[in-house]
């Protein structure tokens, strides 16, 4: 199976977040049993995103030992996905500590990785890797070396396997010039593209009430009909791409990833009046993801093509 057969396998995926039983899980996590795997492909989903607050099941320096119960656990959500044909993207989805000093965290993120590449090296191809989600902030100018170091690790246990990278400032499709790819054949990056965002993220209070388009709970019950609105709104998420020259040569690890400027868009639609609440998700962009950087001049090399997620379960 090449890296491409593999990225065809996520075409169709799900974003799923397991309570694994630690207090820092609760508000957006689920109970995964079965019954949920059965859902997902009686929906039409090929593959099922996984993410795993790791380092909420982590002892203490130095080796910073993942509890074996929560590897038990999905070593049973992959076998479950398996029997029902479904890829895997097992994410690292959280780490706030690393977020705001990443210098001092980048020990555990490692270890994680080496753990977590070395419990399940012998998965199917099926199973692809994503050793950390949405860096942003503090991470930003140093993710091209972390994901250096984060890939190294992986190769000296499992040197095949398809790993999922992607850009800074939450994966934004804007930051692709930004993005110094190792030179390895089993790269797949991903983007996340979160508009429109009355549609992506009905309900998510966790944005706050005063957002550009309104209280998120007034969203509630949007639906995507193709609207000019809609999809000028898509079409901004985009805008600029594709983009101009490929550099000569890799971007620097430190260039600078500053807060981008928010974007000037269409009015939102005014969604139904609704209480409802979600729990808060603290793994989605937040006010990062109502902004946008300015347009780029010049693209990486994406490897093995683009992987598109749109928004967080």
């Amino acid at each position: 199976m090449t890296i491409h057969d593999i990225n065809r396998l996520l075409a169709r995926a799900i974003n799923v977040c397991p309570n694994l039983g630690s207090e820092l899980e609760s508000g957006y996590t689920i109970e995964l049993t079965a019954h949920e795997f059965d859902l997902f492909q009686q929906a039409g989903f090929c593959a099922v995103r996984l993410g795993v607050y790791w380092a909420a099941h982590c002892g203490d320096a130095p080796e910073f030992r993942i509890v074996p119960k929560a590897l038990d656990r999905v070593h049973t959500y992959l076998d479950l996905a398996a029997e029902r044909d479904l890829a895997v993207v097992l994410t690292n989805f959280l780490d706030p500590d690393l977020i705001a000093n990443p210098p001092q965290h980048l020990p555990r993120l490692l270890s994680i990785t080496d753990q977590v590449a070395t419990a399940f090296a012998d998965r199917p191809q099926s199973v692809v890797l994503e050793p950390f989600t949405e860096p942003r902030d503090a991470l930003d100018p140093l993710w091209n070396d972390t994901l250096r170091e984060l890939l190294t690790v992986i190769r000296k246990t499992d040197t095949e396997r398809a790993v999922v990278f992607g850009p800074g400032a939450y994966n934004n499709i804007r930051m692709l010039p930004q993005l110094a790819l190792p030179d390895d054949p089993n790269l797949i990056v991903t983007i996340h593209q979160y508009w429109p965002i009355t549609f992506t993220m009905q309900g998510e209070e966790w944005l706050g009430a005063d957002t550009p388009f309104g209280e998120p709970r007034s969203w509630l019950g949007t639906t995507w009909t193709g609207t000019d609105q809609q999809r000028g709104e898509l079409a901004a998420g985009y805008e600029g791409w594709p983009p101009g020259p490929k550099p000569t040569s890799a971007p620097s690890s430190s260039a600078n990833s500053a807060p981008p400027p928010k974007p000037t868009l269409p009015a939102a639609p005014a969604g139904p009046s609704s209480t409802g609440a979600r729990p808060k998700n603290t793994g989605s962009p937040g006010a990062a993801g109502l902004s946008r950087p300015p347009s780029p001049s010049t693209t990486s090399n994406p490897r093995a093509g683009i992987s598109h997620c749109c928004a967080h379960s």
